[in-house]
């Protein structure tokens, strides 16, 4: 059996779970949280929680120290994944489950870098213009980037919308050079 089917089949048990006890949104908003978090550390958790050298009782308390104090939900999880000897795919069923979840809420995830941050009625004006254009409830995620000099650039399914003075002159600059 393929990682990808694992993890795929433990995001779909964990929505259902979480689905019936209606706590599939606070499971969704603490992976989404974990994950930039955790990804650093992906490979080490993964390669411990599946090491057979490493005790039960280790990996029950890793899984415990990392999502402890986040979700009920994830941490019942990764208790499951650990007892079944599945801990080495936990990473990659907490990214399913965020996909899984969007797709059924249709969520559509926007990256929105600015310079600084915005205001809550810019904020308001950027995703009312986000939903309109691309017909969906939006999922935004902030960052900060100060090389954009001003403006802003939007990832959305996989695209890059650049609308940044970086931007501009870059392009400029193409056309100049030819």
């Amino acid at each position: 059996m393929n990682d990808g089917m694992i993890s795929a089949r433990y995001a779909k048990a964990l929505l259902l779970w979480a689905d019936g006890r209606g706590c599939a949104r606070a499971t969704y908003d603490a992976a989404r949280s974990l994950i930039p978090q955790l990804l650093p550390l992906s490979t080490a958790l993964s390669q411990r929680l599946g090491d057979g050298v490493v005790s039960l009782e280790k990996k029950l308390k890793l899984v415990e120290e990392v999502l402890g104090g986040y979700d009920e939900g994830l941490l019942q999880l990764g208790r499951f994944m650990v007892r079944k000897g599945r801990g080495a795919f936990l990473f990659r069923a907490m990214l399913v489950y965020v996909r899984l979840y969007e797709r059924q809420e249709h969520l559509l995830p926007v990256e929105i870098r600015t310079v600084h941050p915005l205001g809550a009625e810019q904020r308001k004006r950027l995703e009312g213009y986000i939903r309109q254009k691309f017909s969906s409830n939006v999922q935004p995620t902030y960052v900060e980037e100060a090389d954009l000099i001003g403006g802003f650039q939007l990832y959305v399914d996989g695209r890059r919308y650049d609308r940044s003075v970086r931007g501009e002159l870059q392009r400029i600059g193409a056309m100049l050079r030819g």
